[in-house]
Parts: C-alpha cells; sequence; structure tokens
C-alpha cells in the first residue's frame, strides 16, 4: 500500500485537512469503475481518523462543492444510488449534506476525536474566505494550548 510508505513523515501534523467532494455520491473512481467515490472517501477518512500518526491532530473536513450537489440532486436523487438507497431525505440539500456529514462522523473512531466540519464552494470566496479563517483559528487555538 503506497500510503503506509509515507505516512511516518506526518507524526508531528497539527492538523489534516480532509476534502470529499458532496457532488461524487453517484460516481464510481476512474481507476476502480465499481468503488462509488464517496464510499472511497468515507474509507480514506476512517483510515486517516483511525491512524496512529494522527490521534493527536485536529481534523478539518471539507465536504467541498455544495454548488454542483445542490444542482445534481433533484436529477439524480441520492436514494437512486446504490450505496445510499436508504436516504430518506429526498431532494433536500441540507438533509442531503447533514446525511453525509453523519456517514462521516460515524467514522472518526474515538468519539473525544473532534472533527471540524465545513460545508465548502471553492467557487465562492466569501466562502473560502471563512473556512480559511475558521481553519487558521483551530491551528492556531492547538498552537497555543500545546505551548502551554
Amino acid at each position: 500500500n503506497e500510503r503506509r510508505k509515507w505516512i511516518h513523515c506526518f507524526s508531528e501534523v497539527t492538523a489534516v485537512m480532509f476534502v470529499a467532494a458532496l457532488s461524487e455520491y453517484d460516481q464510481m473512481l476512474f481507476e476502480e469503475n465499481s468503488t462509488n467515490r464517496m464510499q472511497e472517501a468515507l474509507v480514506l477518512f476512517e483510515e486517516i481518523c483511525k491512524n496512529e500518526y494522527f490521534t493527536e491532530s485536529a481534523i478539518i473536513l471539507f465536504l467541498n462543492k455544495t454548488d454542483l450537489f445542490e444542482e445534481k440532486l433533484p436529477n439524480n436523487p441520492i436514494a437512486q444510488t446504490k450505496m445510499w438507497e436508504d436516504y430518506t431525505g429526498g431532494d433536500d440539500v441540507k438533509a442531503g449534506q447533514e446525511d453525509f456529514l453523519q456517514h462521516f462522523l460515524e467514522r472518526k473512531g474515538d468519539p473525544r476525536r473532534m472533527v471540524y466540519p465545513h460545508f465548502t464552494n471553492a467557487t465562492s470566496t466569501t466562502n473560502i474566505q471563512h473556512v480559511f479563517n475558521a481553519c487558521k483559528d483551530i491551528i492556531l487555538d492547538r498552537n497555543i494550548n500545546e505551548s502551554g
């Protein structure tokens, strides 16, 4: 596994920024056409959260492409995707966002682990500036607390 070769290089990371595209809930990986992209993101997120090198790191979760998710949802209902057949929120964008957020939070492992989620749209400068400021605050706060 390629990840295992380099993961030890991150043993003193303050924060991990994990980005997953909300709009890819119904798409398959390019390199493996039988694996759902959101499912793969969830598996990777769980691996990172449970990895010994990141036990003290803040996890900042970006659920990105909210604009594309909102645009796609009415024509591609989440529940019509094999992986998400149990979804009951219809085409409610907020319900869909919260449902996927819960899927990620369920995989964080230790219930005490802090995950800082953000719904993002990279084309919105206002949204990205707000998220950047929040991330900066999280990292600075952790550094101040660690230094005493």
